[in-house]
């Protein structure tokens, strides 16, 4: 699923295509291959699929023994760099598959180069967007009205805690950001070997975005035939300031990167007493820190003000439909089956995700209980973090390139020469250039 280190290191995947102002342009006929006239194809189809997920194979298996006229031969790739490289090559080289998987954060890259088709004219689609948690639609048709892929799975965050080190501790599960900073004072005071979490600049693209999301900033938007970025708005300055703060007071740990070795062993030994981590993060953490096993429970995120229930995304992945296939009809059925389909997501799941199918999330899937986290019905707090996850949020149509600047940037915030904020306004400053280098219509905000 879209879990992996790519969605928190910056992926060296340049496809330097030039591209127009259609390119960027919302909801643009030209920004992709149009589906117009989509009508099925004669006789039995194969599609071909790309796609790195765990459970990718059964989740083919099921499709084909229901759809004998759409076949669907699965190639497995490796996450991150190696699949984004895979796909650019197929694409220059022209022996692209039909359907791909493809990461909300990606999605615009992709877009931005004309390197999808646009299969909102085909029937197999036309109930998605009633069929699908809400704000995992907008990501699939990037503000516009055309659509480019369907979602897949989603990636809430939720706050991990150690029950024991809570309780031994006296802390109380935060309700807010001012609560969870609080009880970071209480633990470094009365045990400062011991960190509220961990932060480091790797977690900027992943966490901290999340984090921006959840916090109702918009970075990332379109007006008319120009992308518009801007780091500066008010809720980017509260959730950097706030962390900020955190780090000037030594309240986290700023060595540990984010899913090494380091950090599972503090999740093992009670050196680190909460992660901010996405709904994937579950099965990681069973795998690699399996001597915890009963100790950690799930909460809501804290909330800016006390009673909401917003939420943020970290990673999530889509089923995107690449240009040049000859079959737009039959991946846009596989591709809604991936996305609506309960059976879908039980072979994708297994009860250890979330996914974008409401029939899915009602079916009582979410309500298994988990033994690592002393049997909590932990996928129930990351599928209402979900659903209060802000529609509107977009991505930079050079995201890949983006992530690496904000990571980079964020260095200095840790080692004091300068400040998360100043760190967001450097990468929103070599984002800029680099996409005026390509010729895409941006405004810095």
């Amino acid at each position: 699923m879209g879990k992996l280190k790519a969605s928190i290191i910056a992926i060296a995947v340049v496809a330097s295509v030039g591209v127009g102002i259609s390119g960027c342009s919302s909801g643009s006929a030209n920004a992709s291959s149009d589906s117009s006239g989509c009508q099925p194809s004669r006789g039995k189809v194969t599609l071909d699929y790309w796609g790195w997920q765990d459970h990718g194979k059964a989740a083919v298996e099921e499709f084909n023994k229901t759809h004998k006229n759409i076949q669907v031969k699965y190639n497995a790739l490796a996450s991150g760099n190696v699949a984004y490289q895979n796909y650019f090559d197929a694409l220059k080289a022209g022996n692209q598959p039909d359907v791909a998987m493809i990461e909300y954060d990606h999605l615009a890259n992709f877009r931005a180069q004309n390197d999808l088709t646009n299969i909102a004219g085909c029937a197999p689609v036309k109930n998605l967007k009633k069929a699908v948690v809400p704000w995992t639609y907008s990501q699939v048709t990037l503000g516009g009205n055309d659509l480019y892929a369907t979602p897949l799975d989603t990636a809430p965050l939720a706050l991990y805690y150690r029950t024991d080190i809570f309780k031994q501790y006296g802390l109380t599960v935060p309700k807010t950001w001012a609560d969870y900073m609080a009880d970071a004072q209480k633990l470094k005071s009365e045990n400062p070997a011991i960190a509220m979490t961990t932060f480091a600049p790797q977690d900027g693209p992943g966490v901290l975005t999340g984090l921006i999301w959840q916090a109702g900033a918009e970075p990332y938007s379109y007006q008319g035939s120009k992308f518009v970025i801007d780091m500066h708005s008010a809720p980017i300055q509260k959730v950097a300031d706030y962390w900020q703060q955190m780090i000037d007071k030594g309240l986290v740990n700023t060595s540990i990167e984010p899913l090494t070795p380091a950090q599972y062993k503090g999740w093992s030994d009670g050196t680190i007493a909460t992660a901010i981590g996405a709904v994937w993060e579950q099965d990681i953490m069973k795998t690699n820190a399996a001597s915890a096993s009963g100790k950690w429970a799930v909460a809501e995120l804290p909330q800016w003000t006390a009673g909401d229930s917003a939420g943020g995304n970290w990673g999530g992945s889509t089923t995107a439909v690449l240009k040049g296939t000859k079959h737009p009809y039959e991946a846009a059925v596989f591709a809604d089956w991936l996305a609506t389909n309960p059976d879908a997501s039980k072979a994708i799941y297994q009860n250890s995700g979330t996914g974008s199918s409401i029939q899915y999330s009602n079916s009582g899937a979410l309500d298994t209980p988990q033994p690592y986290y002393n049997n909590q019905k932990t996928l129930q707090v990351f599928q209402k973090m979900s659903e209060g996850t802000n529609h509107n949020f977009a991505w930079s149509p050079d995201q890949t390139n983006l992530n690496g600047y904000i990571s980079d940037a964020l260095t200095g915030a840790f080692n004091g020469s300068s400040t998360v904020l100043k760190s967001l306004e450097a990468a929103q400053a070599k984002a800029v250039a680099d996409l005026k280098s390509q010729s895409i219509p941006v405004v810095s905000k």
